[in-house]
């Protein structure tokens, strides 16, 4: 029994001496730059039934791994995506070539490991960069990897050895930090190319990473309902707002976009609470402001959403927009069949006066224009058929109403003609017009709005 024991320990120790080489050589692989063969001794490493259980080996798996990926994809000397090329040079020195490219420049540079970097540069901003070199055939979903043998070295490390380590290439914690910002840079190109789902991944994964040291990353969860919401993932956007929310930010943006989504959804509970949060957090913003108003017009809560419109307006008297808001809110008022006569014309007024503000400052604005040409040729029917109830004796009195439907008219030409010229194929511009021409009797024009209306037949 004694002889069988002195046997087992004897293997035993063989068998962690025949890994302790492997972990070795793939360590002093990597502080060569030889990372090709680096990688093949910790891919080896781990396959051995001793070293797969050392902590150690997947510190250095994930080591190789990231510097894989840092060698393949990474500028190291602090210059990002959109840095001027004065400062690139300033940091990274004179360039070994440029060349034009795109329409822009391209410049060249000598990495580590003998790679080359190129940056491209439009309009003296980089616009992005790549790199070649003798590793790039070995870069295959490294940085994933690299994170996945971190997380095995945590779990292996029961004593926190390397969670703890003062050594920086040992450090876990360090290593982590790298690769969560790497996520997060990954993040933020696939969100500037507008690849929302993926960018998704990489935020969430920012997250994940933070969440290890403690840490509510609500900038990378916000890119995730931001990215969510753009790619149409209501449900995931929703999810990362709520828990923004739940986390204490402080973010007007969070608590609109939020009530936005559940007015889309009709959701009109879920909407007034979130609003009524966010206006209670942010009492003067624009854009909890505007969340209010939407959905007060989403629920015809006229008057609510007037009352919020004119504070918009208080914040940004520039805005057409709001101007055009309030236009149209009235315009609605105006044609409410539960409106009363003088309700009606106090709205009228007050559309009128919204809708030439909203033109005002933007000349060629479209709505507004066809907006209050409509409203004008809308009164004048709405006079010409009151006029049909006037006594056939009361000449003065049909006179009288002739004379303002004719005059309303008037004013709805130049508008409905102007908006034709901003949009020359607007079916609803050339409708009003076909309707305005033959009451004002104007053949020709009508002539040429049938014509129109008829190539669209």
């Amino acid at each position: 029994m004694k002889k069988f024991a002195i046997l087992l320990a004897m293997v035993s120790i063989v068998s962690f001496a025949s890994a302790q080489p492997i972990v070795v050589s793939a360590f002093n692989y990597l502080n060569n730059g030889q990372l090709d063969k680096a990688k093949k001794s910790i891919d080896e490493a781990i396959n051995n039934e001793t070293a797969k259980i050392k902590a150690k080996t997947w510190v250095y798996r994930g080591n190789v791994y990231l510097e894989i990926y840092l060698a393949n994809n990474v500028i190291k000397k602090g210059v990002p995506v959109g840095a001027s090329k004065e400062d690139a040079i300033k940091k990274l020195g004179k360039p070994k070539t440029t060349t034009a490219k795109d329409g822009g420049e391209q410049l060249a540079y000598e990495d580590d490991y003998d790679y080359t970097l190129f940056l491209n540069f439009q309009d003296n901003l980089l616009k992005s960069y790549y790199k070649e070199g003798k590793f790039k055939n070995i870069d295959s979903n490294s940085l994933q990897i690299a994170y996945d043998a971190y997380q095995k070295a945590i779990e292996l490390d029961t004593k926190k050895e390397y969670w703890e380590s003062q050594d920086p290439k040992l450090n876990v914690q360090f290593k982590l930090y790298i690769i969560g910002e790497q996520y997060y840079n990954k993040g933020v190109e696939y969100y500037q190319t507008k690849k929302y789902s993926d960018a998704i991944v990489f935020f969430e994964r920012t997250a994940k990473i933070n969440a290890i040291f403690g840490a509510k990353d609500t900038t990378a969860t916000y890119n995730v309902a931001i990215c969510a919401e753009k790619s149409g993932d209501l449900k995931k956007a929703k999810e990362a707002y709520n828990s923004l929310i739940k986390a204490g930010i402080q973010n007007a943006d969070v608590y609109s976009s939020l009530a936005n989504i559940y007015r889309t959804e009709k959701d009109t509970v879920k909407a007034l609470n979130t609003v009524k949060k966010g206006r209670e957090m942010f009492p003067d913003n624009y854009n909890m402001i505007i969340a209010e108003t939407n959905l007060y017009l989403a629920m015809g809560k006229t008057k609510e959403a007037q009352e919020n419109l004119k504070l918009a307006i208080a914040k940004d008297p520039k805005n057409e927009n709001l101007y055009f808001a309030v236009g149209a809110n009235f315009d609605q008022i105006a044609n409410d069949p539960k409106s009363k006569p003088e309700e009606i014309a106090a709205a009228m007024l007050e559309a009128e006066a919204n809708y030439m503000k909203a033109i005002e400052i933007k000349p060629d604005y479209f709505d507004a224009i066809y907006n209050l040409g409509a409203m004008y040729f809308n009164d004048g029917v709405r006079i010409f058929e009151s006029a049909a109830k006037i006594d056939i004796n009361d000449a003065k009195g049909y006179k009288d109403a002739q004379d303002r439907y004719d005059a309303r008219w008037k004013q709805a030409l130049p508008h409905l003609e102007k908006a034709l010229t901003l949009m020359p194929d607007d079916q609803s511009t050339l409708m009003s017009l076909k309707q305005l021409y033959t009451r004002t009797n104007q053949p020709e024009k009508l002539k040429a709005v049938n014509d129109k209306l008829g190539t669209k037949k």
